[in-house]
């Protein structure tokens, strides 16, 4: 039973290493982006042929009446022979020359507009990219045995039977409209240089069509299937993936070893301020809070520390160290702790609580400097119903976010707030 229970985990852990390194897993935005740089993107031969012809048959939309006006003029200039020219045959040759550029200038727009739009057209598939890897030498290219892989490769008979399908569509296409245009386009010859070269202008427009809608065809099966195998083509492993992660995003290690080491210094921070603080507001264990105010700079009692568990352990050690008042206020020090965070003002809500421990605090200095009688224990003050927090005793997380109650929209009382502003050091408040 031992062997075979080791037989059956030992092909377990090889099919999970098999499925680790089987690319199943989707590329990565930082993938897509290097193989952008490399040059790799989508691309079909099928989409720029459609769109030249496309851009062609525009032109001829556009310009076509211009260009059959010009091409009849070049045409008759061309077979009018003047008696100077045949007593000069020297002169031929800049006839011919002028007529070429009259040509080339009559073609020129055409040709733009199919150079500029075919290329334009393309570019909705991948975008615009420009890498120069793509023009550094590679010699593995020239490699014979490469180059039969290739052609033997899946891809490559793919290649070949989609080129075999285009060229049976488009030459079958052709061959039925010349079959079916024969008799126009041998009358062309019984017509004036005008109507001639309208008819023909108009024949080749004719059969554009015809061929356009055969490679539309072509490109609605073509350009899916060259998105799919792009994004096949880049497909990663899991263990790519994790890889690319800690490239990435660091070592989850390491990271998890900065976030506790910066725990710990902002820890360490915190704990520094405990004795500029006046007074300590406790659960009495669960929970203590550090509070400071000033009434010179501070529009209310501001939170220097708190901590659940042991920080509060350790917050009350020093603030006995440091002879600052502790308050065990079990209501108010778990709203404090919940409901504030460090170095805020305490939530408006909680004026009128504060106010009466700030009270206290301020008689028992008056008391100590001799200038009043012992103040009596505060009693254990309330918090509003929405700011209240139940005692559930336990381990207290303390890498939870306080929440930030600042603007929950809560009404101070403005007896409240005079009673926390009018607090001056050595004075009695009656709340």
């Amino acid at each position: 039973m031992g062997g075979r229970s080791r037989h059956r985990d030992g092909v377990l852990a090889t099919m999970a290493e098999e499925s680790d390194l089987e690319k199943t897993e989707s590329p990565s935005p930082r993938r897509l982006e290097q193989a952008r740089e490399e040059g790799r993107a989508p691309h079909s031969r099928e989409l720029a042929s459609f769109s030249v012809l496309f851009s062609a048959i525009v032109g001829l939309a556009i310009i076509g009446e211009s260009l059959a006006s010009a091409m009849r003029r070049d045409l008759k200039a061309g077979l009018t022979f003047d008696h100077n020219l045949v007593l000069h045959p020297e002169w031929m040759t800049e006839r011919l020359g002028e007529m070429s550029m009259s040509t080339v200038g009559t073609l020129l727009p055409w040709f733009g507009g199919i150079l500029l739009f075919g290329s334009l057209i393309p570019l909705t598939m991948s975008g615009f990219l420009f890498s120069t890897k793509n023009f550094m030498p590679d010699f593995s290219r020239l490699s014979p045995a490469r180059g039969l892989g290739n052609m033997l490769s899946v891809s490559g008979l793919v290649e070949l039977l989609k080129a075999i399908l285009k060229a049976a569509l488009i030459g079958g296409l052709a061959a039925w409209f010349l079959w079916s245009s024969e008799g126009t386009a041998l009358g062309l010859a019984n017509l004036d240089v005008g109507q001639g070269v309208t008819t023909g202008i108009d024949l080749m427009r004719r059969c554009m069509y015809v061929l356009l809608a055969g490679l539309a065809a072509v490109v609605a099966i073509d350009v899916p299937f060259q998105l799919w195998r792009h994004h096949d083509s880049l497909k990663m492993t899991r263990e790519e993936l994790k890889q690319e992660a800690k490239e990435t995003d660091g070592d989850p290690h390491v990271k998890a070893r900065i976030r506790q080491q910066q725990r710990a210094a902002a820890r360490r921070r915190m704990m520094s301020e405990v004795p500029k603080a006046d007074f300590v507001v406790t659960n009495p264990t669960h929970y203590a809070v550090a509070l400071k105010y000033d009434s010179s700079t501070m529009r209310a009692p501001r939170v220097i520390a708190k901590g659940g568990d042991l920080i509060a352990l350790n917050i009350r050690a020093l603030a006995e160290k440091h002879s600052i008042p502790i308050l065990e206020q079990p209501p108010l020090a778990r709203s404090l702790y919940k409901h504030t965070q460090l170095e805020q003002e305490i939530p408006p809500a909680l004026y009128s609580a504060v106010a009466e421990v700030l009270a206290y605090i301020f008689q028992l200095r008056a008391f100590e400097s001799g200038k009043g009688a012992y103040p009596n224990q505060p009693r254990t003050v309330d918090v509003p119903d929405e700011l209240a927090v139940p005692a559930t005793p336990g381990v207290i997380d303390e890498d939870s976010e306080s929440l930030d109650t600042s603007s929950t929209g809560i009404q101070m009382q403005s007896g409240a707030l005079g009673a926390i502003s009018g607090i001056q050091t050595g004075g009695v408040l009656s709340v």
